[in-house]
This record gives C-alpha cells, structure tokens and sequence, in this order.
C-alpha cells in the first residue's frame, strides 16, 4: 500500500484488515511511510497513524458540515440548480393537463422526458398533501 487512509474506513476497520491479513501470512507495508507489520514497531506504527487518519477524515468532515450549515444559514441555495425556472415548470405542466405529449413538452424545454415525469410526481405529491408549490 502506498496510502494507510486508503486500506480502511476507520481505525477498527483498518486494524481487523490487517490483523485478518496477518493471520493469512501477509504482512502490511506502508511505502510512503516505511512502516511495516514484520515487527512491533511497525504494529505500533501503523495503529497510531490508523489512528490519526480517521480523525482526520472526522475533522474534515466536521469542517464540511459546518460549511454547509453556514451557507444554509446564510440564505445560500445548496445542490444542483433546477433544470427549468419555476415559471417553466408551471407552464410545462400546464401544457401536459392541457393534453400536450411529455416528449413535446420536454424537447420545447431542452430537458429530458424524465425531468417531466419527476415534475408532474413531485407537482401530484404537493396537491394531495396539500403543500403549496
């Protein structure tokens, strides 16, 4: 291996790989770091940077989610924009209950037939929970 971070997804995860391997007869090799599990140095080694390499993941996914609550709380729009305007979507379905086809439709808004069909289930789940759009 050339990276620790990348044998597991935490340090107990990391650790049972090895230990299972080293029950095999293979032993573990960190290239970037010269550690190997031949020795108890090597053990210790490996445990503690399994170890440092989880909090990290843990850190940067805590600085993550406080970026994204930030924005949030800042007003910022999160995610993919929408492939039409809401004044699209208002009218495409319109043109459907008006009995226009949904591949017509969809072409007149350069999206695909299936962006229709999620509009006119999303539009269905809004008018029978009563939710406005």
């Amino acid at each position: 291996m050339v990276k620790l971070d990348r044998l597991g997804r935490d340090t107990i995860d990391t650790l049972t790989l090895i230990q299972d391997l080293k029950a095999k007869g293979v032993g573990v090799r960190i290239l970037a770091l010269g550690a190997d599990t031949g020795g108890a140095a090597g053990n210790l080694i490996i445990g503690v940077l399994a170890s440092v390499a989880a909090w990290e993941r843990d850190i940067i996914r805590e600085r993550t989610m406080s970026g994204l609550h930030a924005a949030r709380a800042s007003g910022k729009l999160l995610g993919r924009r929408h492939a039409m305007s809401p004044a699209g979507r208002q009218e495409a379905v319109r043109a459907i209950n008006g009995g226009e086809a949904v591949r017509s439709v969809a072409r007149r808004y350069g999206v695909a037939p299936r962006t229709i069909y999620r509009l006119l289930e999303a539009t269905t789940e809004r008018m029978e929970t009563g939710k406005a759009a």
